[in-house]
């Protein structure tokens, strides 16, 4: 009954408030009436579709959705009919017979994660799109990113969109076809080599160590969000680190949620929830036809993704971005998922959860490498008696025997020449150096750089704390001393 109504298109204004156990109650009281609409909506129907609910009879209890609904002005249309199914049926499956790329992009713009059904006897496959009652998402700020994780990610890289076909194999390997069965896999493949459809894009995550895949899986994106269809690992924790990976990839490239499909456990561990289905159709229609955002990456190194952009303690700037806290100071205190926990100066309230991308660093002076050339010696071995140039002088355990005796020789010369035009200093005489000491010496400049970038920094902060009559005794003497510096 409830089949016959969709494809008469008038369920939608009485509602779809029958489930599939009244349908088959209906039916059982009354064979004849069920026969006659069997017959009617045999009508209505493409030959594929005809001959799939001819063998199929569980087929009628569930809604139908035809490539008609996609064209322009058609009546129902596919956004229409979404719609009403959200509001009145109490199941996740809907059916279809088209895997063609088109028609699935079209799905997945309106919120159904595209599964198939197989059968042996006789061998057909069914699409059965899946509408959620509850969908499974992550937002970055709750995203769980567990200590342990960035030691156990070196040495792993991870790339989206280069060994797509290679995913699929190994996510076939690992599930075998439970759903995904050869023409929904052809389907998934076209659309990702057409490059996407409109706003719907394929895309594959692969987590590889010295070259070998040992962790990926499928994927589509609508424009500002990313579903995650099906995935596989090979190695202890690549499972872990290509998950919590990709949540901070997509954090990072400015995707808005990550639809996870149906809720478990080990997605409820890494910071997902639970979420209506209405509500889900209003976040992904909220952004999905937002400009979609780059997802390509090559080898990129895993723990550098999983780093924090600002370590614990660093005073940190929110950028004019920022509509109300623009320009303000603040301390990274902790990570928060995706998200930074950032005291701003002057507050002892709760920490703000901030996006990196809205940060920068409040003195980048300071953390630049002020060691200068590695040619040069650092400028406190200078005027020493010592030789200005790296290449040209001799260093403890470093350089082969012929450098040694290139450089004596040379250094003989000099001494000649000196000597015939009456200097005093020979440099051959002048003292050697060690690798270690010039270190040393380099280590003492940068970081005294350092500090003298940061006196600034300091200024303003305890000038604010002055104002604000939160400056103790000690700090007072601690600005005065840092002006009396940068006048001089």
């Amino acid at each position: 009954r409830l089949h016959a109504r969709l494809i008469s298109a008038n369920i939608m204004e009485r509602g779809s408030r029958d489930n599939s156990q009244q349908a088959a109650s209906s039916a059982r009281k009354d064979p004849g009436e069920s026969k006659r609409g069997r017959k009617e909506v045999l009508k209505d129907l493409s030959s594929s579709d005809a001959a799939l609910l001819f063998n199929n009879s569980w087929l009628s209890h569930i809604p139908l959705l035809t490539v008609a609904m996609c064209e322009p002005n058609a009546q129902p249309s596919l956004a229409f009919v979404t719609s009403q199914i959200a509001k009145g049926w109490n199941s996740d499956f809907c059916w279809a017979s088209c895997f063609e790329p088109n028609f699935l992009a079209a799905l997945m713009y309106e919120g159904y994660l595209p599964t198939a059904h197989g059968s042996a006897k006789p061998k057909e496959y069914i699409l059965l799109p899946k509408l959620h009652q509850h969908r499974c998402l992550i937002s970055f700020e709750d995203l769980h990113v567990p200590k342990g994780l960035m030691r156990r990610s070196r040495g792993y890289k991870l790339s989206t969109d280069c060994r797509f076909d290679e995913v699929v194999a190994m996510c076939l390997e690992q599930h075998s076809e439970s759903w995904l069965h050869p023409p929904l896999v052809q389907g998934f493949k076209g659309l990702f080599r057409c490059g996407g459809v409109g706003q719907v894009q394929m895309h594959s995550i692969e987590v590889s160590h010295n070259g070998e895949l040992v962790a990926g899986e499928l994927g589509y994106s609508v424009g500002k969000s990313y579903c995650s269809l099906s995935g596989f690992t090979r190695a202890s924790s690549a499972g872990s680190v290509q998950c919590v990976a990709l949540g901070l990839l997509l954090h990072q490239r400015g995707f808005e949620f990550w639809d996870l499909g149906m809720g478990m456990k080990y997605k409820h561990q890494m910071g997902a929830k639970d979420c209506p289905r209405a509500a889900f159709l209003a976040q992904l229609h909220r952004v999905r036809d937002q400009p979609k955002p780059d997802l390509k990456i090559v080898d990129k190194a895993t723990d550098e993704l999983l780093g924090m952009a600002f370590r614990v303690g660093q005073y940190v700037r929110i950028k004019g971005d920022h509509q109300q806290l623009g320009g303000k100071l603040g301390m990274v205190q902790d990570r928060c998922g995706a998200w930074l926990k950032v005291l701003l100066e002057g507050q002892d309230k709760q920490p703000l959860h901030l996006a990196p991308h809205l940060l920068e660093d409040a003195c980048p002076a300071a953390t630049g490498d002020a060691a200068g050339d590695s040619l040069q010696l650092p400028s406190s071995l200078q005027g020493l008696g010592m030789r200005n140039q790296l290449d040209s002088m001799r260093l403890k355990g470093g350089g082969t025997a012929k450098d040694e005796a290139d450089v004596s020789k040379g250094a003989g010369a000099e001494a000649q020449v000196e000597a015939e035009g009456g200097s005093k200093a020979l440099k051959a005489n002048r003292p050697l150096l060690s690798e270690a000491k010039v270190q040393h010496h380099r280590l003492w400049e940068t970081r005294l750089s350092r500090r003298k970038a940061l006196r600034p920094l300091l200024v303003e902060i305890l000038e604010s704390r002055e104002r604000n009559s939160a400056l103790s005794k000690r700090g007072r003497r601690v600005l005065r001393k840092l002006k009396r510096r940068n006048k001089a």
